[in-house]
């Protein structure tokens, strides 16, 4: 399971959007393909991505971190 995370600090573009400083694709894996699940496999690898947050979930890519 690909998962986009995406971080808390903000940043703004020259027209003023708002958009995540940062963004990540991770793998992780889940026995099944729900919200529940996605979020009780992150939970243990949290402390290895502090201040970000899950945006997204999705079928994997080749080229995910972790």
């Amino acid at each position: 399971m690909g998962v986009t995370l995406c971080s808390h600090e903000l940043d703004i573009d020259d027209d003023g959007a708002i958009f995540p400083k940062e963004e990540r694709i991770i793998s992780l894996f889940v026995e099944e393909i729900t919200k529940k699940a996605v979020y009780e496999a992150f939970e243990a690898h949290q402390h290895d991505f502090p201040g970000f947050y899950i945006l997204a979930y999705h079928r994997c890519y080749p080229d995910a971190e972790f």
